[in-house]
């Protein structure tokens, strides 16, 4: 992830050179690219998430207070803001409250920020992630449930 992070950041780089719309063209294919590795591994952490729970939590520590919060800025791509709440999604569903209690009014709020997005892959990840939520959160959810159906509806 680091070293995808520093792609980006040569990739950055180079657009204030004189470049031409072939060497624009592959710059911004590489950035596809470097955002597609994101949601792959993604996808590779929902899947320890689910099979290594307890396993996985230090993983988890990491891309909380490393990854999520960068994944989830407002001047990152849609790639990275779906990377960040497929990640959440996954948090949720396979861990649970029991396991991550600390941080779970912070991946509801990154749900509910994200139900509006702008990209509909973006907020259908969202609203996933707050059904699953409301499944995980047992009762919790009681105190969530009005904001989560007004984002919805927003959504909507």
């Amino acid at each position: 992830m680091k070293e995808s992070e520093n792609r980006k950041k040569d990739n950055e780089k180079w657009r204030e050179e004189d470049l031409e719309a072939e060497e624009l063209d592959h710059l911004k294919d590489s950035d596809l690219d470097e955002d597609t590795l994101y949601v792959a591994l993604g996808d590779l952490m929902g899947v320890l998430f689910k099979t290594h729970k307890e396993l996985t939590l230090g993983i988890v520590e990491l891309l909380y207070t490393n990854v999520l919060s960068r994944a989830l800025q407002d001047n990152q791509s849609d790639e990275m803001h779906k990377f960040g709440i497929f990640v959440i999604d996954d948090m949720i569903e396979y861990l649970g409250i029991e396991l991550i209690p600390d941080k779970w009014p912070h991946l509801c709020e990154a749900l509910l920020r994200f139900a509006c997005h702008k990209s509909c892959a973006v907020r259908q990840a969202a609203a996933y992630g707050i059904g699953v939520l409301s499944e995980k959160s047992h009762s919790v959810f009681n105190q969530l449930a009005p904001k989560c159906i007004s984002r919805l509806v927003e959504a909507l």
